[in-house]
């Protein structure tokens, strides 16, 4: 078998310093966006629907203020005639809209907050094997590539074996006389 005669480690330790760079890289991109998902939730289920809400209250005191201001046109009466109230109808209607628009979105927002709840728990099961990954096959990539260092160390502190054939034997050679 011929001799490796391997002199030289530092592509082994730049593999492990690039393993271990990837790892560090991917550990922080997945935290980020493990970090997102869960903010993205969060804002909605939980601060969306309370914004809505709000509007939800918003728009009712809208529509019934803008009621109360049509009512109120219509009982007057300028010179024995009864306003046509226009703009006070167009604002009820256009508040009406607006509260309409609100309990969809209240709607939607449910909606999205139970499929998007669905989609965070599929995304973290879909990373959580590449997480395993990273956090347990990495360090035995790692520690394999240690070993790898650590042979080629002790294969090249030990010195050359020489053949025995270029080794000079002791005894009589074949140019010497026999007495």
């Amino acid at each position: 078998m011929p001799d490796a005669r391997v002199q030289d480690s530092s592509v082994i330790t730049e593999v492990r310093a690039a393993l271990v760079q990837f790892a560090e890289r991917a550990d922080a991109a997945l935290g980020s966006l493990r970090q997102e998902a869960r903010r993205t939730l969060r804002w909605l289920q939980d601060e969306q629907p309370q914004y809505w809400q709000s509007e939800l209250r918003r728009a009712y005191d809208r529509v019934s203020s803008c009621r109360i201001s049509y009512e109120t046109c219509r009982m007057r009466t300028v010179a024995g005639h009864r306003s046509a109230c226009i703009e006070e109808k167009v604002a009820v209607q256009k508040a009406q809209r607006r509260l309409e628009y609100v309990q969809q979105q209240i709607d939607v927002t449910r909606r999205a907050g139970l499929r998007s709840a669905d989609q965070t728990n599929e995304f973290l099961g879909k990373v959580g094997p590449l997480e395993r990954w990273l956090e347990y096959e990495i360090l035995q990539m790692m520690a394999v590539l240690d070993q790898m260092v650590l042979a080629l160390e002790a294969y090249n502190s030990v010195s050359p074996a020489t053949d025995s054939a270029e080794t000079p034997t002791a005894g009589p050679s074949e140019s010497e006389p026999h007495s």
